[in-house]
């Protein structure tokens, strides 16, 4: 009947948004990091609303990441390539190529994307920086670095000087001392540019660093 039809979308539209607040629950907290049996339920969980709705565009984005997170990567992309939902995962494929260390191949997918944002280049630099194309990987942590502001910029500072370790060369030696593992860097930066007695002095400042840390 009529009555039954409607008390049965009612209930389907509860079941979903109760498996939402068990899927809310696996996030990442300050209390909680999830663990590899969680992201596996997490794609259970997302399974389960799909089979409820399956144009629910929201559950397949949090499955593909859930997929990511757990490690299985083909997965991912099989489930990818079989997706009839427009959205763009060009990052999370690219990241899967990456992982598969098809390197070649998440540069390519990366090369696709319009309008680039954050996470886009630095997973850029990241690769970049395997394939050993420091020059490049350079230009952008540089572009980052100059664009962003917010926590991670002390972190995107050690790999940019770890990219300058790489390079060599005088003027792109970079003496930032933050912390023990920028100041390891720019001890290396001195090393390859010849600078023995400064590579020493930064070098024996990051062991004191790194001993007073742990």
């Amino acid at each position: 009947t009529r009555e039954m039809s409607k008390k049965g979308t009612i209930d389907k539209k509860e079941e979903i948004s109760n498996l939402y607040k068990d899927l809310a629950a696996l996030r990442p907290t300050e209390d909680f990091e999830p663990a590899q049996e969680d992201f596996d339920k997490a794609v259970k969980i997302c399974n389960k609303i799909l089979n409820l709705d399956p144009a629910d565009v929201t559950a397949f984005h949090c499955k593909i990441v859930a997929l990511i997170q757990a490690g299985k990567v083909q997965d991912c992309l099989k489930q990818v390539a079989n997706s009839k939902f427009e959205l763009s995962l060009q990052f999370e494929v690219a990241y899967c190529h990456y992982r598969n260390n098809d390197l070649h191949k998440a540069l390519e997918v990366l090369d696709t994307v319009t309008n680039p944002g954050l996470k886009h280049n630095e997973l850029r630099a990241q690769v970049l920086y395997k394939l050993e194309q420091f020059e490049k990987c350079f230009s952008v942590y540089r572009d980052i670095i100059r664009s962003s502001d917010d926590s991670y910029d002390k972190e995107r500072a050690t790999n940019m000087s770890a990219v300058t370790a790489q390079l060599g060369g005088s003027a792109r030696a970079m003496d930032s001392r933050e912390s023990y593992e920028q100041t390891y860097n720019t001890g290396c930066n001195y090393a390859s540019v010849g600078d023995w007695s400064a590579a020493e002095e930064a070098l024996t400042s990051a062991e004191k660093a790194a001993r007073e840390c742990w």
